[in-house]
């Protein structure tokens, strides 16, 4: 599996080089992305663990084409600490001519991040103070609910999350910001999922923004993602959106052979 970019822009040049000598793959496979049953994007992904510091690597990419034939890449790196922050976070974003890069590194001692926000012409730095526990908001769905891992549901069945969400795609326009998401769990214990041939097991979770004023109770019914949750760190077998996009795991290779 190529996952990356052949290319040599300078853009490339900024992304912290992690060292993996140290990880192993445990994971790889890859999603299709439909609306009203056409195909129009695909993502490969790998995962690997480092067995020592027990963090967690994803580096996946998406492949798709706008409505005019343009071929859109997005490649993220997803390091992951054994808390379930996110450590290290890299987004490259490329479409025809355009190709931004945007990087969230973790700082666990004051915590904040550092943002940088790089393309073709500039570069931009921000530091943004973080609460305890938080996400970062991706555009690939490997690691899109690594979150529901950082706290346990009780009898309510409902957590919140912050998630650190960037409306920066070629241009820097504002520094990202934190949104709250809430995740409903909607079976306690994991449910039978088919996909293609293969019979599942996973968990139920709707996943949706909150907004000033909403009320727990309303929580309890309020809709969202559809999200069928693997038990292999949190990827996503299925997701439904409100605008009827299916995205769906094509295949998922366990590497591991004490969880096979």
């Amino acid at each position: 599996m190529n996952i990356g970019y052949n290319n040599t822009m300078d853009i490339s040049s900024n992304i912290p080089k992690l060292d993996i000598k140290n990880f192993r793959k445990i994971y790889e496979g890859d999603f299709s992305y439909k609306k009203e049953k056409t195909n129009f994007s695909e993502e490969t992904f790998e995962v690997y663990r480092n067995k020592e510091k027990m963090t967690i690597l994803f580096i996946s990419e998406v492949i798709s084409r706008t409505v005019e034939g343009i071929l859109f890449e997005s490649r993220v790196s997803f390091l992951l600490s054994k808390e379930y922050i996110p450590t290290l976070v890299t987004i490259e974003k490329k479409m025809g001519k355009d190709h931004a890069l945007e990087i969230y590194d973790y700082n666990e001692k004051n915590s904040s991040i550092e943002y940088q926000f790089i393309n073709s012409s500039s570069k931009e730095r921000r530091e943004i103070a973080t609460p305890t526990k938080f996400h970062i908001a991706t555009p690939t769905s490997v690691c899109s609910h690594v979150f529901l891992m950082s706290k346990k549901f009780d009898t309510t069945h409902l957590n919140y999350y912050q998630v650190l969400k960037s409306k920066n795609t070629w241009n820097f326009e504002e520094v990202p910001e934190f949104i709250e998401v809430g995740a409903r769990k909607e079976v306690k214990d994991p449910k039978g999922l088919r996909i293609g041939r293969h019979n599942l097991k996973c968990l139920e979770y709707v996943i949706f923004d909150v907004l000033p004023g909403e009320t727990e109770k309303g929580h309890a019914t309020k809709k969202g993602l559809m999200s069928y949750i693997s038990p292999f760190h949190s990827i996503p077998y299925k997701i439904y959106d409100l605008d009827e996009t299916v995205i769906e795991i094509k295949t998922l290779k366990n590497l591991l052979s004490e969880e096979t």
